[in-house]
């Protein structure tokens, strides 16, 4: 069995501006890609050696208002939550390498559980008997305030 070394893994970005060989015409924009080496294929973290995959920009999600629903949901960007989050709402949101901004409020018995890899922030207040749980590894903000017999349980290195 051969000795592998594990070296440092260098990737590239490089913008393509020329004919795509594989249907032989311009793309329509320029998009970045990376270069995938082999060492990042033998350890999982890419497809075929040689072959360039798109690194996609993140882009805000947009959820609407969170409105008597029992969910739970991951994502890798920033996300906003466009309106309250309540009506008996249990909801649980992660953004993974983003913020979390809720543009509304926390009310009606709602419990909001919310995990970010930057910044959280509630616009609204927090109100009627309802429970946030905010964990940020930045700042946690409540810009509105915290009424009606609700919880809120804020945790972040600052």
């Amino acid at each position: 069995m051969p000795n592998i070394q594990r070296t440092a893994t260098i990737a590239l970005s490089v913008t393509l501006l020329g004919v795509v060989p594989a249907i032989g015409r311009p793309p329509r924009t320029s998009t970045p890609h990376k270069i995938v080496s082999k060492l990042e294929v033998l350890e999982g973290k890419a497809g075929l050696p040689g072959i360039m995959t798109p690194q996609v920009p993140c882009a805000t999600v947009q959820l609407g208002p969170i409105d008597n629903i029992h969910n739970s949901q991951t994502y890798d960007c920033d996300v906003a939550i466009l309106g309250n989050i309540d009506n008996h709402s249990d909801f649980t949101l992660e953004s993974r390498s983003g913020n979390i901004v809720v543009y509304g409020k926390v009310d009606g018995v709602s419990t909001a559980h919310l995990i970010a890899a930057k910044d959280i922030m509630i616009a609204g207040k927090v109100d009627g008997r309802s429970a946030l749980w905010a964990t940020a590894q930045g700042n946690v903000m409540i810009l509105d305030k915290i009424d009606g017999g609700s919880q809120v349980h804020l945790s972040s290195p600052w």
